[in-house]
């Protein structure tokens, strides 16, 4: 017996009255771990990881307010928004802007009156108008305003269903002739609108215009 000890002494076990002593190694099989992967969102739902998302993100990460070109273009122009231009010098006039607006969807293949998929309605509604002097000196025969155009549109399509309404106030700075030659004096504030309505259409994030930007005359 003394023998057999000994000899199983080098194994780390031993039989002792029928009854293994000693250690038993023995490997068990785990899964591997997948490790974690970087680029997955954090955990929690899809409103939750949207929320971490920057302002900016989180709008271009919405799907556009139309999935192709609008049909045509609407402009109303509120009875109060209508007094408040009524003999103003700065001669506001809605086929100016309507212009601009037209010529801005157009630019993006937002408007398409000539394509038959193109459906629906672009409804806009101005209901203010304001400009204020910024200086009272007159540069080389200019006035310096700044003018602030809001309202707000809406796409109706083609069996009456209306899309939730967005807000646009659109400012920009003008130069008015005080001969009264410009025959556009509020062009750069139409352009300023058409340019967020435009944004508003394609569900994009709106930039800021550059206020270092040239006067013009």
């Amino acid at each position: 017996m003394v023998l057999a000890v000994t000899l199983l002494a080098g194994c780390g076990q031993m039989i002792v009255f029928g009854h293994v002593v000693g250690e038993r190694h023995e490997q068990e099989s785990k899964p591997d771990a997948t490790p974690p992967d970087p680029a997955a969102p954090p955990a929690g739902d899809a409103s939750t990881a949207m929320a971490a998302m920057p302002a900016e993100q989180r709008l271009a990460a919405k799907p556009s307010a139309i999935a192709h070109a609008i049909k045509a273009v609407n402009l109303t122009v509120t009875a109060e928004a209508a007094a408040k231009v009524a003999g103003d010098a700065s001669r506001f006039t809605s086929a100016a802007l309507l212009d601009a607006i037209r010529t801005e969807l157009k630019s993006r293949k937002l408007l398409d009156e000539q394509d038959p998929q193109a459906s629906g309605t672009a409804e806009i509604i101005v209901d203010d108008l304001a400009t204020r002097a910024t200086t009272n000196a007159v540069v080389f025969g200019y006035k310096m305003l700044a003018g602030t155009l809001a309202g707000d549109i809406r796409v109706t399509g083609s069996d009456g269903t209306q899309s939730t309404g967005s807000r646009i106030v659109a400012a920009s700075k003008l130069t008015v002739a005080v001969s009264g030659d410009d025959k556009n004096p509020l062009g750069p504030l139409y352009r300023r609108f058409a340019v967020l309505a435009a944004d508003r259409l394609a569900g994009v994030a709106s930039r800021a215009p550059d206020p270092t930007g040239p006067p013009r005359f």
